[in-house]
Order: C-alpha cells, then sequence, then structure tokens
C-alpha cells in the first residue's frame, strides 16, 4: 500500500501532499455547527473507488470518483484510500482547517494548545475538494512513471503554496507566530519533496517489452 507522503493540507493532490497537497481546496469560513461537510473526491484518473476513514472507522464510500459525499463533523485528519485497475492503491492523509488564533495557540501550546483552540470554537472542518492522483502500476511504462513523479512534486508545491498564501492571509499578530507556520510549511515541502525523490529512485519499475 503506498503510504502518505505527507501531512501537507494539499493541497494537492497530494495535497494536500502535502499539503499537499496534491490539489486539495480550502474550506473557508468559521463553522461551529454539527452539520457534515459535503467533499468532492476526485482522481486522476477518475474511475476510482475510494474509502474514507478516520481514526479507523469509515466515515464515506464512494463507488467511482468524481463524487461528492458528506463527512461529520470532526476534527481528526481522515484517511483517502481511492483503487483502480492498472493503478496502485494510493491513501492520502487530509488535516481539518483551524483558524490562525487556533494554529498560533497550538505552536505555542503543543497538543493542549491545539485542544484547547478547537475547544474554542475555531475549526473550519474539511477541504471541500479532494483530489488524489493515483500512482501507476510496477508494470507502467518508465515514461508514465517519470511523468507521475514530476506531477507529484507539482502538487506538492502548490499544495506548499496554497497553505503558506492561507497563513499570510490569516497572519497580523503576533509576528513570530505566522513566521513560525511559515517556516513549518517550507520544512513539510521540503521533507515531502525528498520523500518524493527518494520514492522515485527506489521504485522498482517492470522492464520494457
Amino acid at each position: 500500500m503506498h503510504r502518505p507522503i505527507s501531512g501537507l493540507a494539499m493541497a494537492a493532490a497530494l495535497c494536500g501532499l502535502l499539503p499537499s497537497c496534491a490539489g486539495i481546496g480550502l474550506l473557508a469560513g468559521r463553522d461551529r455547527s454539527d452539520k457534515p461537510t459535503t467533499v468532492a473526491i476526485e482522481s486522476d484518473p477518475p474511475g476510482a473507488t475510494c474509502e474514507i476513514k478516520r481514526e479507523g472507522a469509515l466515515v464515506a464510500r464512494v463507488a467511482a470518483t468524481p463524487a461528492s459525499t458528506e463527512i461529520p463533523k470532526g476534527t481528526a485528519p481522515l484517511e483517502v484510500r481511492c483503487e483502480r485497475d492498472e493503478y496502485m492503491p494510493t491513501t492520502e492523509r487530509v488535516e481539518a482547517r483551524v483558524t490562525w488564533s487556533s494554529v498560533g495557540r497550538a505552536a505555542g501550546g503543543g497538543p493542549i494548545g491545539a485542544i484547547r483552540a478547537v475547544a474554542d470554537g475555531r475549526h473550519e472542518g474539511y477541504p471541500a475538494r479532494i483530489a488524489i492522483l493515483l500512482e501507476p502500476s510496477a508494470q507502467a511504462a518508465p515514461a508514465t512513471r517519470a511523468a507521475y513523479f514530476a506531477r507529484l512534486r507539482e502538487a506538492v508545491d502548490r499544495g506548499a503554496d496554497e497553505e503558506i498564501g492561507y497563513l499570510r492571509d490569516l497572519c497580523s499578530r503576533p509576528r513570530e507566530f505566522c513566521d513560525d507556520d511559515i517556516a513549518r510549511a517550507e520544512a513539510r515541502r521540503a521533507a515531502a519533496l525528498s520523500a518524493i525523490e527518494a520514492r522515485r529512485q527506489s521504485a522498482e519499475v517492470a522492464p520494457a517489452r
């Protein structure tokens, strides 16, 4: 099973990488209700079957992408696993979004700060769109796999840029929180790109016939 490379809200197509990525859209506004979030699940290529789990429990299933589904309100990350013929099962981790005030508190207060921020009602929910870039099987042509890794890198960069732009839009004071959050986003970008390159180099490609 292909494990998530990054915790980025990638967007992305990973992005949700990281931030991923790949790209993963942002969910704006504050939502304190208990109503579920409607999320559009997409894959590249389309036609994948996807399962969405949270803390090990199945919360939604999509028979064929693209399709929309409802995700019950929550703050724990989602694990989105998609499968399609001739592609490897691909799993992405999708984080819930919080406001800048929550990010600042969490950065300064560790896990307790994060819990307190969510308790304050600043949790915004999950992205409105989740896009999964499926990995070609080991039997795919080398050029196909090379193109996949190139697109994966692009998705990580796009997700990181989206996350950093989001943080900058929310930043006002105190600046140290913003700088720390942006530095962490850049570090996640670098880690995700490094992991992609390591995976590319270790990938076993079936010899061309």
